[in-house]
């Protein structure tokens, strides 16, 4: 970390900004995490403030993600064993925008495809999520070429159960596994 930045001051600064911060705004603290090198894991206490500064931490790590990839790969592995740990009941599920941005670690590998799998079927898991998660076993599928028979008899299931945007992107997604 860059010696000019106080991080107690800093992770103050996110406390008091992150509840009732707007994408923009969390796209300059993402500039500013990464123009001074701060280690992503430093911040995670902002996982356990309160359940609305966890969501919107979650949110900022998408941020870092998008303008750094790199920056969120390195902690990716970590980050993945405080899921269950936030104050953030659906901080498990960002994992399927982190894994579209960086890839899945290895270490993270088996749990993430027995995850994303789950997320795709579960009825009450929302679009956008499921969404991800094709996109990201869609990936996984070009490491693991033996994944695509059970992703695709998913996706036909889903298919059925779909209208609109995500059923495109369904037929779009079979038709690139063939």
């Amino acid at each position: 970390m860059n010696a000019s930045l106080n991080l107690d001051e800093f992770l103050g600064e996110l406390q008091l900004k992150l509840p009732k911060s707007n994408m923009a705004q969390r796209k300059v603290l993402a500039k500013k995490i990464v123009a001074y090198e701060i280690d992503v894991l430093s911040l995670t206490s902002l996982l356990e403030v309160d359940t609305i500064t966890a969501m919107r931490f979650s949110w900022l790590l998408t941020e870092i993600g998008m303008l750094a990839p790199e920056v969120l790969n390195r902690d990716l592995v970590f980050l993945f064993t405080l899921r269950s740990k936030t104050l953030f009941s659906d901080f498990e599920k960002s994992f399927s925008m982190y894994w579209k941005i960086c890839g899945v670690p290895i270490e993270n590998e088996s749990k993430a495809i027995e995850l994303l799998f789950s997320w795709l079927m579960n009825n009450t898991v929302n679009i956008t999520v499921k969404s991800r998660s094709v996109d990201v076993l869609l990936g996984i599928t070009k490491k693991y070429p033996g994944l695509k028979n059970e992703l695709k008899l998913m996706l036909e299931d889903q298919i059925v159960k779909q209208s609109g945007a995500y059923l495109v992107k369904l037929n779009r997604s079979l038709k690139d596994l063939n």
